[in-house]
Parts: C-alpha cells; sequence; structure tokens
C-alpha cells in the first residue's frame, strides 16, 4: 500500500528534501481535497469514485466502485505507540493544512461507508501522502 509518514517527515520530504518530489507537485490541501469531494458528488457518497478496485480492501466495500484514475488505497495508519492500524480496511492522507502544532488535517476513506471525511489527526500518526500536480 505504501509508505506512510508522520506529519513532521512529511514536511521534510516536501520542503528540505524536495529533491524526492517532482518538479510541480505538492500536497493538496483541505480544500483542494473538499474540492474534489464536491467534483465527484459530495462527501457523502463519494468514496465509491475515489477507491482502488475491491480486491484491495480486505471489508466488503459499501457502494459499487467505479473507475477511477485516483484509486485511493486502504494503507491504514501507524498511531503513536508505533501500531499499525486498519490496514486493508481504511485510508488515511494528510493534507497540506495544519489545524495547529499538534494535529494536522487529514483525509479518511473507509471501506464501510460511501462518505469521506476530512478531520484533523494527530501529527505523530503516520499516514499515507498523496501528492498533486499544479497547473
Amino acid at each position: 500500500y505504501g509508505y506512510l509518514y508522520d506529519w513532521k517527515t512529511t514536511k521534510q520530504i516536501l520542503t528540505e528534501l524536495g529533491s524526492n518530489v517532482p518538479l510541480g507537485w505538492r500536497l493538496p490541501t483541505r480544500i483542494e481535497w473538499k474540492d474534489l469531494f464536491s467534483s465527484v458528488g459530495g462527501e457523502k457518497q463519494c468514496a465509491p469514485k475515489l477507491r482502488a478496485n475491491a480486491g484491495l480492501w480486505m471489508e466488503k466495500i459499501g457502494g459499487v466502485n467505479e473507475p477511477n484514475s485516483l484509486a485511493l488505497l486502504p494503507g491504514g495508519f501507524v498511531d503513536s505507540k508505533y501500531q499499525l492500524n486498519e490496514i486493508g480496511r481504511v485510508g488515511y492522507f494528510w493534507t497540506s493544512t495544519e489545524k495547529n502544532t499538534d494535529y494536522t488535517y487529514g483525509v479518511k476513506i473507509m471501506s464501510s461507508s460511501d462518505k469521506m471525511v476530512i478531520e484533523p489527526i494527530n501529527s505523530k500518526y503516520k499516514l499515507s501522502i498523496r501528492l498533486v500536480k499544479t497547473i
């Protein structure tokens, strides 16, 4: 499913280690994720349009997945005790929007719901990152 990063490491990857990020690519903001949800039917029903195919999810998926180019994966998250949680069931992705020094907004997509959620997540947790290209 890919690597998981805490917020501090994510910021380092995107700034100090910029050579690891292709030119013109960046982490989307909280508002950009919300705009994406709106463009595919709204946050209450967008998950089937943004999830990877059902074979990558451990549980029965709510709704019918539709072919898409985003294909979000259920990579789970690592908590502050360094335990891997929810892999195969939930995907968590950092936004570039910080709430405060301890929390940054993250996007949550679940196998059991058509809804996607944006919520403050402990910055010590490790989540997936998904970049967007600036046009």
